[in-house]
């Protein structure tokens, strides 16, 4: 960072501490709440680990029912499960297969969802693949 900068610098900082407190008292949150609701549809799961050794976390949107979820739960599932496995490269295989409008999450909470995990989880995707890619980009025009 350049030296004429160094209140841009104190509120990059600033910025980091304030995401990383949201995230523990997230994490804190994912840990002690009943989150069955949410794992008991099978969507996201951690299915084990690639050839290279990374684990891999698989999310199938035709499961992922919009209408009947809590929104905040399922941040607060992801939060959890991805906590252990973001310390290092991870792969995420993402299945569109089969889905429909009433499996496509609002785009304000896909924003939330990069917004609070920590720049270290975004980071060390080694790899996202998805199936009927073109499809995807739907998911930005809502």
């Amino acid at each position: 960072m350049p030296k004429a900068c160094p209140n841009l610098l104190w509120l990059y900082q600033a910025f980091n501490v304030l995401v990383l407190y949201r995230y523990e008292r997230l994490l804190r949150r994912a840990r002690t709440e009943d989150l069955s609701e949410v794992s008991g549809i099978g969507c996201l799961y951690q299915s084990g680990v690639d050839r290279l050794g990374r684990p891999v976390v698989v999310f199938i949107g035709k499961w992922f029912p919009i209408g009947d979820i809590d929104l905040d739960k399922a941040l607060l599932y992801l939060i959890k499960l991805l906590d252990p496995i973001v310390r290092g490269d991870y792969v995420i295989a993402y299945f569109h297969t089969l889905a429909s409008a009433s499996n496509h999450p609002p785009f304000s909470w896909l924003k939330e969802v990069y917004t609070v995990l920590p720049y270290k989880s975004v980071s060390d995707i080694s790899s996202c693949n998805g199936t009927a890619p073109g499809r995807i980009a739907n998911l930005s025009n809502e």
